[in-house]
């Protein structure tokens, strides 16, 4: 079992992930950005442009703070996977989420990088002001239903960052092969 992270080990986790995905990006020219790098893991779902991790990252940041405000609130089901799939089925799960993920880079398509990376990086100051918030009890609450880490809010926290060096990891992949 992975020991819970302390709230200091999450905020150098956040922190650490967001400036490495920002260094990759930064170090990427305009045409870098545009090409379609990695395939989309929807049947007939064009390939993902680097510039579309982004768009999903942003995506994927602000639902992890919709999760943890819900588990706060006390809902039955705060990441909605039960509610909307009917199960926990990780296929059926894995389905659901990438249709929301194809809807999140289609709703960003034509928006520069720049300014992804800006919401990026307001929404990463959400995200730790959030988490600064929290006391250590709130930290340990359980989010029902939850696949990350042992469930608790911290290891929703702590899925954001590897969220942001699980597409750095793939990028850098997929540039290579290119």
């Amino acid at each position: 079992m992975t020991p819970a992270p302390t709230r200091e080990e999450l905020i150098a986790a956040l922190t650490e992930q967001r400036e490495r995905l920002e260094r990759w990006f930064a170090a990427r020219t305009p045409e870098d950005l545009e090409r379609p790098l990695t395939p989309s893991e929807v049947e007939g779902g064009e390939m993902w442009r680097a510039k579309d991790h982004l768009a999903h990252a942003l995506g994927v940041e602000r639902y992890f703070q919709g999760v943890v405000k819900r588990t706060l609130a006390g809902e039955e089901d705060p990441a909605g996977f039960y509610t909307r799939v009917g199960s926990l089925d990780r296929d059926a799960v894995a389905r659901m989420v990438n249709q929301s993920n194809e809807r999140a880079i289609a709703k960003y398509h034509d928006e520069p990088a720049a300014t992804l990376l800006e919401k990026l990086g307001e929404t990463r100051r959400e995200t730790l002001a959030l988490l600064a918030s929290l006391s250590d009890e709130r930290l340990d609450l359980v989010s029902p239903h939850s696949p990350y880490g042992q469930g608790r809010v911290r290891d929703l926290f702590r899925q954001i960052a590897r969220h942001d060096g699980q597409h750095v990891d793939w990028l850098t992949a997929a540039l290579e092969e290119a």
